[in-house]
């Protein structure tokens, strides 16, 4: 993690749950992380609780509506004219509406979809050109979920346009690790895909949804742990598919 300290880590809905956790830990490395979500007053509290005082500045708290492309466009050009070159990229920010597919409607579908899927590629497309601007050896992780790989088997199934986007989402992943080869780049890209989080998301959810028992959850920090451990690879080693899942989950 040496390699990494001092520059600049991007962690889009840093405001809760797995997005403030990777943030918290990225910070003891002594990387500078940008924390990118909507709800500011949420991480000005990380902004007191992470920066230390003759430490510098290292954690950056910037409101942004990532399914609007002109807020994602401003944030990078504020993030690149005040900051140091990008490292590392973690697309985090995701949405989830619960919903039978008879009573799904196209606004729904469009949350989920530009949160999840046009976000991340949006926000890739500008970090890749910084990071060859700047010949960086950067990593791209994309925070997916076990739904990107599986449908589940929660009865009722309220989670299919949920599930669509990660899939989505995977399998650009995978075109851009195929794009970034091509082009002898050395950024490496990783679609890591938790199971079962305790999260605001998954809060909304009665525990008798769970196929597992709940003691057995994952939390947050657990998923910031695999991606230290993802960044923490040798130049020449990428893991580019990562499965962190609650022991007993069946899926």
């Amino acid at each position: 993690m040496e390699r990494f300290s001092g520059k600049v880590a991007i962690v889009t809905g840093s405001n809760s749950g797995i997005g403030r956790a990777i943030s918290s830990e990225l910070v003891k490395y002594g990387i500078i992380v940008v924390g990118v979500g909507k709800r500011i007053e949420r991480m000005k509290e990380l902004v007191n609780e992470l920066n230390e005082p003759g430490k510098g500045v290292r954690f950056h708290a910037m409101e942004c509506d990532v399914s609007i492309e002109s807020e994602i466009d401003k944030v990078f050009k504020r993030i690149s004219d005040e900051l140091p070159p990008i490292a590392i990229m973690v697309n985090n920010a995701a949405v989830l509406k619960p919903s039978l597919l008879k009573d799904v409607t196209g606004e729904m579908i469009s949350q989920v979809f530009d949160t999840n899927v046009k976000a991340s590629i949006l926000w890739a497309k500008l970090v890749v050109q910084s990071m060859k601007n700047n010949s960086i050896e950067g990593h791209i992780i994309n925070i997916n979920s076990i739904a990107g790989h599986y449908m589940s088997s929660c009865k009722p199934n309220l989670i299919q346009i949920y599930t669509a986007s990660k899939q989505a989402l995977k399998v650009f992943s995978e075109a851009l690790r195929r794009e970034l080869v091509s082009e002898e780049l050395d950024i490496k890209i990783t679609n890591l895909s938790p199971g079962a989080v305790a999260t605001e998301m998954l809060a909304q959810f009665q525990p008798s949804a769970l196929s597992f028992p709940p003691k057995k959850i994952l939390q947050p920090k657990d998923i910031a742990d695999a991606c230290v451990s993802v960044l923490n690879t040798p130049p020449n080693v990428l893991i580019s598919e990562l499965t962190v899942m609650p022991l007993h989950q069946d899926i």
